[in-house]
């Protein structure tokens, strides 16, 4: 793979990682919450996007 294009995940990865059900993270896509690529029909998230807008929403104590 070109060194420019992003590793893109699936759902369950970022389910994984957040503790989010897998149809949860989809319905957050869905519903454009998320960062997320729609390709032919298949939803598929970059990591590095996903920590940003992750990060983003964090709640300082």
């Amino acid at each position: 793979m070109p060194a420019c294009l992003p590793q893109l995940v699936k759902a369950d990865v970022i389910s994984q990682s957040t503790g989010l059900s897998v149809k949860h993270v989809y319905r957050l896509a869905q519903q454009c919450q998320i960062p997320h690529y729609r390709i032919l029909g298949s939803v598929r998230f970059n990591p590095r996007d996903f920590a940003d807008w992750l990060d983003s929403h964090k709640i300082a104590a």
